[in-house]
């Protein structure tokens, strides 16, 4: 995630340097999800009014007590919808939600396509190649440290999830 940001930061670079120079006052961590350390969970958005203005969609015009009383009774409801949704999850035997269950499963669909090239069994680090899906371009190696939950493509760190290098580096453990 990191080179492909930068890449996309030097492009605007080129484009706009005004544009790039104003963002290089603000700390990378406080707009960049691939240098967030993950502490969002793949969440960008941290401005709880967002969220508020959600719950009262439609009711601003009405008395505060009014306010009060929509706010409860849609928070309540949006709390027992999602409950038994879990519920249901928990009953079905899922582990993970369907979402997240899809995205490990792309993640390990990809991992098959991936050699792991070296995997020290005392550090925990490994090093996967990926080969290009073009012709033109060469193969790219992504370093894993297990121990760290730590990727070079950075989504194992941002989104706290295994990346498909990180499968295909606990495959070759597990063997």
């Amino acid at each position: 995630m990191r080179p492909r940001f930068e890449r996309m930061l030097s492009a605007l670079r080129e484009k706009n340097a005004r544009a790039a120079a104003w963002l290089d006052h603000i700390p990378k961590e406080k707009w960049a999800q691939c240098y967030d350390e993950g502490s969002r969970y793949g969440h960008m958005t941290t401005n709880l009014a967002e969220c508020i203005n959600g719950v009262l969609k439609g009711s601003r015009a009405l008395p505060i007590t009014a306010i009060v009383r929509t706010t409860y009774y849609r928070l309540n409801s949006w709390f027992v919808d999602h409950r038994d949704e879990a519920i249901n999850m928990i009953k079905a035997g899922h582990t993970y939600c369907e979402e997240l269950t899809n995205v490990i499963k792309e993640n390990q669909r990809q991992s098959t396509c991936q050699l792991v090239r070296s995997f020290s069994r005392e550090t925990g680090v490994a090093e996967v190649e990926v080969a290009s899906r073009s012709a033109a371009r060469h193969s790219r190696v992504y370093t894993v440290k297990l121990a760290e939950n730590w990727c070079d493509c950075g989504e194992f760190q941002s989104l706290r999830l295994p990346c498909s290098h990180a499968i295909a580096t606990f495959a070759v453990n597990v063997a």
